[in-house]
């Protein structure tokens, strides 16, 4: 494996986590205190011989449920090649309830994989020092407000958007295989409901995916029971 420039030991990326062969998430939780800034770096690898091209292992990141641009379709392929690692970063706030979830979502071709983390706090003096990738911050939201509810919910899912500046919205609903069930958009504020067992969902988990104008990917976990 090649280290494409990386200070990170070669055996980091001898072997990798994937995620599981149903195209459920991988979902990695730390214990870090809630409100702390911290920059999440991610070191990636494409080591399966049967990945022999672009577009054939493509999949999203989220943290703390929002999928930072910087982690938006992540095709190691396209980025570096076979059997070259490379690291991408995100700032993010961790919640209130003192855990940080990192979310790998699968977008339905070959599992998500990863070969190691780090995270370190953030401040503004570590943001000045020079970096292989782009330091995403996440912005504070002013724009839109958004629920989704019932979770867990017994088939009725309601969401509601305040959506103070008029931007055009799309909301999407996906399955653990990566699979679209559902898609509203429009402009502006509004409210749903959509039936679940309507659209022809089983019991289990379903990822809401909402983008309101340019702002990054915002993503709920709901359980149908």
């Amino acid at each position: 494996a090649s280290l494409s420039g990386l200070s990170v030991p070669i055996g980091l990326f001898e072997k990798q986590r994937n995620g599981s062969s149903d195209g459920a998430p991988m979902e990695w939780e730390f214990p870090v205190s809630g409100g702390t800034q911290v920059k999440v770096k991610i070191f990636l690898i494409e080591l399966f011989n049967g990945v022999t091209g672009p577009g054939q292992r493509v999949f999203d990141i989220a943290l703390e449920g929002v999928v930072p641009s910087a982690m938006d379709d992540i095709d190691m392929f396209a980025r570096a090649g076979a059997k070259k690692a490379f690291m991408i970063e995100s700032v993010v706030t961790v919640s209130g309830d003192g855990i940080l979830d990192i979310d790998f979502i699968n977008t339905g071709l070959e599992n998500p994989v990863v070969s190691g983390f780090e995270i370190v706090e953030f401040n503004e003096a570590s943001s000045r020092k020079a970096s292989q990738t782009l330091v995403v911050k996440e912005p504070q939201n002013t724009d839109y407000q958004f629920d989704v509810y019932p979770n867990p919910t017994s088939g009725i899912l309601n969401f509601d958007l305040e959506n103070n500046n008029e931007l055009p919205y799309k909301l999407e609903v996906f399955n653990t295989l990566g699979i679209k069930i559902h898609e509203l958009m429009g402009n502006g504020s509004g409210k749903e409901q959509i039936d679940l067992f309507k659209l022809g969902a089983s019991h289990g988990m379903y990822l809401i995916v909402l983008k309101v104008g340019n702002s990054d990917r915002e993503l709920h976990k709901i359980i149908l029971r």
